[in-house]
């Protein structure tokens, strides 16, 4: 995944209020109505990653993706 795309998740994630939430139940949709654009296989890392947890958690789990 992109460096771009991945700060514009996480700062959506984080500064957005409502932004996780709608994240949570559809990720493809949000990611279209706030015009992120990923690539097909950036999409797929994205839609395979747990959401789930504290930022930091979020966090971790974005940089162990980033590293492989």
């Amino acid at each position: 995944m992109s460096q771009e795309a991945v700060a514009t998740l996480m700062d959506r994630w984080t500064n957005e209020p409502g932004f996780k939430d709608e994240f949570r139940k559809d990720p493809h949709g949000t990611i279209v109505a706030h015009g992120i654009s990923l690539t097909p296989e950036e999409e797929a890392a994205v839609n395979s990653m747990d959401w789930t947890g504290s930022h930091e958690e979020l966090a971790q789990r974005v940089s162990k993706m980033m590293a492989s």
